[in-house]
């Protein structure tokens, strides 16, 4: 049974990862969103400020009537941003401007 649900939760992660260009970014986006709950505007306004590497946390900015907290993060999660920070060309938010267009706040694909 608990095979069966990790299947399930890992299978979107694991067709993004094999999936185009931006595949490891978006497998770490569905892994963080998942995990800790985040909606898709949340993500898209994260910046690397926002993690800590050494204390293993991310601090996260909720954007309806929520407030703000501090969640840790897993070795797996940890592993999969300091890949993306090598990859990711210098500035302070996770994903470029081309990337964006795939990323929109509202969700949608223009």
């Amino acid at each position: 049974m608990i095979e069966r649900i990790r299947q399930v939760c890992n299978g979107p992660a694991e067709v993004a990862r094999q999936d185009g260009r931006y595949g490891h970014r978006d497998a770490t986006a569905i892994l963080v969103a998942y995990r800790h709950g985040l909606r898709s505007s949340e993500l898209v306004d994260l910046q690397w400020d926002q993690i800590d590497f050494v204390q293993k946390t991310i601090r996260i900015n909720r954007v309806k009537n929520g407030t703000g907290s501090t969640h840790y993060l897993s070795n797996s999660e940890l592993g999969a941003w300091r890949r993306l920070q090598r990859e990711k060309p210098p500035g302070p938010h996770l994903s470029s401007r081309s990337e964006e267009a795939r990323l929109r706040r509202d969700g949608s694909a223009r």
